[in-house]
């Protein structure tokens, strides 16, 4: 109001612009609590988020922007699957358990239609129901083959599925990576979503451990002839809304991936995660039918 502009002091004080400086003086409130400005926004939003039941896995969380750069360039998405990604990474998809909520129902109606005996929710069917099985594999199979494309276009040595004998089995681990005398272990999981950091500890224990590494030096060392003095590793871990582990995301830029080939990783992971979602839909229903087809003609 002290403006030395004349035009600005006229504009203030007219009569049309009273309800904007109204407006101007309350509080803005986000989901139920004052902000002040765009972080605070963001921050009261993201609170809202992972107190609901759908996000509540999603708090401990801890991963890198490039598994959400498909939730920023849309366009790169078809639409269909777009609202399927917002849905998966959500938690929202349609299932047996999320309809129940509130509603007196029996374990038998909130059963998986796989005859599985679990409860029919996003988790079992993304990562142990049996009627999910291939395309739980597949999955996992497409993610290996995107990071072997990228490294030889980079011209890497890198082996695929190296069978290493040990003294009571065998070890097969996904991806050996050979640079100069030294060997990287990339090993790929799928997991459920707050299982991110227990799953990268584990593949470290599985492959780290003494007996594996001098197991793993000795046929590498023979299959490439060459000693190699250091084996690394690296983990590779999604999880199945999704998110990468942040080392394993450090592991593949140390390789020459970059922010875009992250991201594409973890759109790979969502696709699949999506048709193994798709999958159970269209086949859990053929299960049920086989059963109710053998029940009924068994009468």
């Amino acid at each position: 109001m002290g403006s030395e502009s004349a035009l600005l002091n006229w504009a203030l004080r007219d009569p049309a612009t009273q309800t904007i400086h109204e407006l101007a003086t309350k509080p803005v409130y986000a989901a139920g609590s004052v902000v002040m400005d765009a972080p605070s926004v963001s921050r009261v939003w993201k609170e809202k988020l992972v107190q609901s039941a759908d996000c509540a896995m999603l708090r401990d969380v801890n991963t890198v922007p490039a598994s959400h750069h498909w939730l920023r360039n849309p366009d790169r998405l078809f639409p269909n699957v777009f609202i399927k990604a917002i849905q998966l990474r959500s938690g929202t998809l349609q299932t047996k358990a999320r309809t129940a909520r509130h509603k007196p129902m029996t374990q038998d109606e909130i059963g998986c239609r796989g005859a599985c005996n679990c409860p029919e929710n996003i988790s079992h069917i993304l990562q142990t129901c049996s009627v999910t099985d291939l395309s739980r594999h597949r999955r996992h199979n497409d993610i290996c083959n995107e990071i072997i494309r990228r490294c030889r276009k980079q011209h890497t040595t890198i082996i695929a599925e190296p069978h290493v004998p040990t003294a009571s089995s065998y070890l097969k681990p996904d991806l050996v990576i050979i640079r100069d005398d030294q060997a990287y272990i990339l090993d790929v999981a799928v997991c459920g979503v707050d299982r991110l950091e227990k799953t990268y500890r584990l593949k470290e224990e599985k492959y780290g451990n003494t007996n594996a590494s001098a197991a793993i030096s000795a046929h590498l060392s023979r299959l490439t002839n060459t000693p190699l003095t250091q084996i690394h590793q690296q983990p590779i871990i999604f999880n199945n809304r999704g998110h990468i582990n942040i080392r394993s995301s450090h592991h593949l830029k140390a390789h020459g991936f970059n922010n875009r080939d992250i991201a594409d990783l973890c759109m790979t992971t969502i696709h699949g995660s999506i048709r193994t979602y798709n999958n159970y839909m269209r086949g859990a229903f053929r299960t049920t039918e086989r059963q109710y087809g053998t029940l009924m003609g068994n009468r």
